[in-house]
C-alpha cells in the first residue's frame, strides 16, 4: 500500500519552533521520497516538471485530503482531524498539516532550477476548504521567496535557495 511505502525521516524534514511560529526545512530528498521518485536524473526537479500546473496561483486543501494525509503520514494530531478539538484550539478550527500545505504548493509551482534547501515559516495555521493564494515577493539568481495568504492574511513565508551545481539524490 501507499502508506507502507512512505515514512517520515527527521533527516529529510525538520520543524523548528520559532518566536513567530514554526520554521519547516524541507530537502529535495524529502520531496523525492514523498513523491516516490526513484528515476536517476541530473536534476532533482525533473519530477515536478511533469506535474501539471494551472495558470492560477491559488490552491486549497480539502478536509478529506487532511484526513488522508494524517493516515498516510501517521500524524494524527487532533488539531488536524477532530472538529471539536479544532473548535476548542487557539485557531478555532482544524488546521491543515504544514507538510501537506508545502506539498500542494510544490504541486502548483514548477521550478526549472536545482535548489539546495527550502525554508518555510508558518505564522498561522491554514484552514481546510479555503483558498490559499501564492504571492511571489522576491526573486534573484540564488533565491526566490513566496508568501502563502489565506483570508487576506500571510500565514506562511517560503524561501527557496538555488544551488549552482547539479545534485543527484
Amino acid at each position: 500500500t501507499m502508506a507502507s511505502n512512505k515514512c517520515w525521516t527527521p533527516i529529510l524534514l525538520t520543524a523548528l519552533p520559532h518566536k513567530t511560529g514554526i520554521i519547516l526545512y524541507v530537502t529535495v530528498a524529502f520531496l523525492k521520497h514523498f513523491f516516490n521518485i526513484s528515476e536517476d536524473t541530473s536534476s532533482p526537479l525533473t519530477y515536478f516538471d511533469k506535474i501539471s500546473s494551472s495558470k492560477s496561483d491559488n490552491f486549497s486543501i480539502k478536509e478529506f485530503e487532511g484526513i488522508n494525509f494524517a493516515k498516510l503520514s501517521g500524524d494524527n494530531n487532533i488539531i488536524h482531524v477532530d472538529k471539536i478539538a479544532g473548535y476548542n484550539s487557539i485557531y478555532g478550527h482544524n488546521i491543515a498539516h504544514g507538510v501537506l500545505v508545502i506539498l500542494k504548493f510544490f504541486k502548483k509551482k514548477k521550478f526549472k532550477k536545482n535548489y539546495s534547501y527550502i525554508k518555510v515559516q508558518f505564522s498561522k495555521g491554514f484552514r481546510y476548504n479555503s483558498k490559499i493564494k501564492i504571492r511571489k515577493i522576491k526573486e534573484n539568481k540564488s533565491e526566490i521567496s513566496y508568501e502563502l495568504i489565506q483570508r487576506d492574511s500571510v500565514n506562511a513565508n517560503i524561501k527557496i535557495n538555488f544551488s549552482q551545481k547539479h545534485h543527484i539524490i
